[in-house]
């Protein structure tokens, strides 16, 4: 299951993912990812790809990014949109 935190009590939205176990109902483990320098207030989404990356849509955020592709593996942003002034999404998918 991943969730996305907008963190709006810190300031510091995150990303976590948790493996459960349905039958016992219970977290096997669970992870915590953040991107230093960004924050979303309102909506946003995330969703893992084949390729282990994260794909985060930052919704109306307080820096001018529409979209981030990470590898939290090795930190390295491998895409990333920005729009033109004003423009917000409320959820980014990447067909794979």
């Amino acid at each position: 299951m991943l969730l996305f935190d907008n963190g709006n009590a810190q300031e510091q939205t995150r990303i976590l993912e948790f493996q459960l176990n349905e039958k016992n109902q219970s977290v096997i483990t669970w992870k915590e990812m953040m991107v230093d320098g960004k924050y979303s207030f309102a909506t946003g989404s995330v969703m893992k790809t084949e390729a282990n990356t994260y794909v985060i849509g930052w919704g109306t955020g307080n820096v001018h990014s529409l979209m981030s592709e990470i590898d939290f593996d090795t930190r390295e942003v491998v895409a990333e949109m920005i729009p033109a002034y004003g423009q917000y999404s409320y959820r980014v998918v990447k067909f794979q």
